[in-house]
């Protein structure tokens, strides 16, 4: 019944979401489907549906030769046989409600408010309802919304929340404060699409979360081929509505001319912010046809970059040495056309960290934060960069407000959880990713970081639960074994190992020595050591592990002869590391100690799985190593129990 109102009202798309929305209901309900009227309905509609074009013939080049209707009236509804229908009277008489209702809204909240003279410090943009009833117009409507974000994010003492965040409410029946609340803002921008034939008409609405009235409200009409030259106009008018102060040469970031660039970079950025392996492959896909499509197109090469940066930080692209030199060029050609680009500068200080020119891409970073202070990617990365810079208070503060600009997202929960994890603050740490899980469950980082933090607190029981989980979404890898390994069950670490090893048979190599130590199993520790060495010649960490295993098998003379030996000394965290484990197995605890004090200080997060760790266990008793625990924030474990 209440399809068959709104397709009476002429609001064929509406009726279309109402079907969508019970079909979910009943199936996550009841686990049945809607029934056969229903499901008849919505085709007959779906049959009728406007579409991007006026004339299924015509083509996407026709429609970009056409020439730009600016002044159009708004498009008036029309039944399947192309004449006027003769229910555009309701539709205007209803159309006219609304507008009335705002302008009264409006007038008097305005009486409180002094008009329009208190400009928001804080606004999120939501995505727009496509009303079309045609499911291609989703990335149309995401678009307006995002080329909106784009703009307003450029607006100095502006706070404006990423996407990843603020898209998040898509079809969610919440008010408008409890979005608001949630992305921490003062108002909140919506609108909807509407198509007919080759027109589309974008409502755009400001509402103030604090009441709930609409502050200001616009309606642009325009035929499909001049839509992009309406992007700027819409953000102008918001702009001037929100009583917003402009900086001398501000102006909106450059998009395309060609309508198929922008509608595949819109689909490769939908994609792109999934984070997960088919988001990645089809990102790329788009981004590479919408630098095809247009050439000058600056943020879809700075797209096309970022998504093989991100895949190949998350293994889902090629790793970075294979395809460096091509995503300089990318970048490269995208600071070429706009050396403003957010994107690009933010992209390109990416690469310089890969490349390990450490003070080069803080320099960038800080640029990128100094163009567009809400682009949360930016503070990420910069906060990642902090990290291997030993600046972890900062790493922190600029990790938290990649958050806070982008609070609803779980990678952005991730990255902060990750930062403080590496300045030692677990139960932090724990909170953050259990919040990216909640967000997306079927993201297998947040699991990973659990199980290993988790074991490192003594709490084996939960962390092989979340092993076991990281496992289910990402199959068997080193780190599920290491797991394994400080909760000290080595046989499902080394049936992990050698499963890992049926296709790459060099996997595994330091983890596996170390088990075999607690195994005893002095031999294979030392075949490990071998395969490990071959991997890493003349690594100082490697030479090391040969004396741990002397030590521990009771050859002594041969691990401090390694200790002594120049060629084997290194002032890396992770040397002094296994130093203070071969010092401890010889009995040596004042030297393994400070050893430890100086992997602390080189890199604070390389002592985690002290509490625990089995190449630590003679130290365990020794008061000086409990006062340690402490002060890193780790608890005592005294006898790690392996069936806790």
């Amino acid at each position: 019944g209440w399809m068959e109102a709104l397709a009476a009202a002429g609001d064929p798309g509406n009726a279309i979401q109402v079907a969508r929305a019970h079909e979910r209901k009943l199936q996550a309900e009841l686990g049945v489907p809607p029934a056969p009227e229903v499901a008849e309905l919505m085709h007959r509609l779906r049959e009728r549906a406007p579409t991007p074009t006026a004339d299924p013939g015509v083509t996407t080049a026709a429609i970009e030769a056409a020439e730009p209707t600016r002044d159009s009236p708004p498009a008036v509804p029309r039944d399947g046989t192309g004449s006027r229908s003769s229910r555009w009277p309701a539709w205007f008489i209803g159309a006219l409600g609304v507008a009335l209702c705002t302008v009264l809204v409006w007038f008097f909240a305005g009486a409180d408010r002094g008009g329009l003279a208190m400009p928001f410090e804080s606004v999120a943009v939501i995505p727009f309802m496509n009303l079309t009833g045609d499911p291609e117009f989703d990335y149309f409507a995401d678009g307006v919304a995002d080329e909106l974000v784009a703009a307003l994010s450029r607006v100095p003492g502006l706070q404006v929340p990423a996407q990843s965040s603020s898209f998040r409410f898509r079809g969610d029946q919440l008010d408008i404060q409890a979005i608001a609340d949630s992305l921490n803002v003062e108002a909140v921008i919506e609108g909807s699409v509407r198509g007919e034939g080759d027109r589309v008409r974008v409502n755009v609405q400001v509402i103030d979360a604090a009441d709930g009235y609409h502050y200001w409200t616009d309606t642009f009409d325009r035929r499909i081929n001049s839509w992009l030259e309406a992007q700027g106009e819409i953000a102008g008018a918001t702009i001037q509505a929100l009583d917003l102060d402009l900086p001398e040469g501000w102006a909106p970031p450059p998009s395309t001319g060609v309508l198929a660039a922008w509608q595949d970079y819109q689909k490769a950025f939908h994609w792109w912010l999934k984070r997960t392996q088919e988001g990645s492959d089809t990102a790329v896909v788009y981004f590479r046809r919408a630098v095809e499509s247009d050439s000058t197109y600056a943020r879809a090469w700075a797209g096309l970059a970022n998504a093989h940066i991100t895949g190949a930080i998350w293994g889902f692209q090629e790793p970075y040495p294979m395809v460096r030199n091509a995503l300089w060029d990318m970048v490269d050609r995208s600071l070429e056309l706009d050396p403003t680009l957010i994107e690009g500068v933010t992209a390109r200080a990416g690469l310089l960290h890969m490349d390990g020119e450490l003070e080069a891409a803080e320099r960038g970073f800080v640029r990128a934060i100094e163009l567009n202070p809400n682009h949360a990617v930016a503070y990420q990365w910069y906060a990642d960069l902090l990290g291997d810079l030993e600046r972890r208070e900062q790493a922190v503060k600029e990790a938290r407000r990649g958050w806070e600009l982008d609070p609803m997202s779980p990678i952005a929960a991730k990255i902060y959880g990750d930062v403080l994890r590496s300045n030692m603050q677990l139960e932090e740490a724990l909170r953050l990713w259990d919040f990216a899980i909640d967000l997306a469950p079927g993201h297998w980082s947040g699991h990973a970081n659990r199980a290993m933090v988790l074991a490192c607190l003594g709490r084996f029981d939960e962390a092989r639960e979340a092993n076991v989980r990281d496992i289910e979404l990402r199959g068997e890898s080193d780190h599920a074994a290491r797991v394994l390994y400080l909760t000290r069950d080595y046989e499902g670490a080394l049936d992990i190992i050698l499963r890992l090893r049926e296709q790459y048979p060099g996997a595994s190599a330091w983890t596996a020595a170390r088990v075999h130590v607690e195994l005893g199993n002095w031999e294979q520790a030392l075949e490990e050591y071998r395969l490990a060495a071959d991997q890493n010649p003349g690594d100082a960490y490697t030479s090391r592990l040969l004396a741990f295993i002397y030590a521990r098998s009771g050859e002594h003379e041969r691990a401090r002869a390694i200790l002594d030996d120049p060629g084997t000394i290194g002032d890396a965290a992770s040397v002094f590391w296994m130093s203070a484990a071969v010092h401890s197995a010889l009995g040596q605890a004042d030297v393994a100690l400070e050893l430890l004090e100086r992997t602390y200080r080189a890199r604070k997060r390389n002592v985690m799985t002290l509490a625990v760790n089995p190449a630590f266990d003679s130290l365990r008793g020794d008061s000086r190593l409990a006062d340690f625990l402490e002060r890193v924030g780790l608890p005592t474990v005294t006898e790690p129990d392996p069936d806790r």
